[in-house]
């Protein structure tokens, strides 16, 4: 089956500021469209630019150890994430319909927190 997406994602990072990590995964329903995934990570980084081709975009996060990670979308949207010692994570879904041309997702930890984040496409679920 060929898939929808003109190019596959491409994550990039600072060498000095991304580092992987340990134990820091997310594990996401098989059914979903992911287009992109970072884990074990710390640091700065980015996953895209990304074809979306449905009205929104998914994005599982999780973070383990002190203070927060911000995840974003730039001029969609952003959210904190709370980091704690059991790596706990959240789903957020940003209405991406409007955006025209390819997205890039950005994740900014704030220390030596360890993250990790997948990014999906979907059709929305009522937000």
């Amino acid at each position: 089956m060929e898939s929808d997406r003109a190019t596959a994602p491409m994550v990039t990072a600072s060498p000095d500021s991304l580092t992987p990590v340990a134990d820091v995964k997310i594990q996401v329903p098989e059914d979903e469209d992911v287009l992109g995934s970072l884990e074990n990570q710390k640091g700065i980084g980015s996953i895209g630019p990304l074809e979306v081709t449905k009205p929104s975009l998914v994005i599982f996060a999780a973070c383990a150890g002190q203070g927060h990670v911000s995840v974003g979308i730039p001029g969609v949207g952003s959210f904190p994430l709370k980091c704690d010692s059991n790596a706990s994570g959240v789903r957020n879904e940003f209405d991406v319909g409007h955006v025209s041309g390819p997205i890039t997702v950005k994740i900014a930890g704030m220390g030596e927190q360890r993250w990790a984040v997948t990014v999906a496409q979907a059709e929305p679920t009522g937000y």
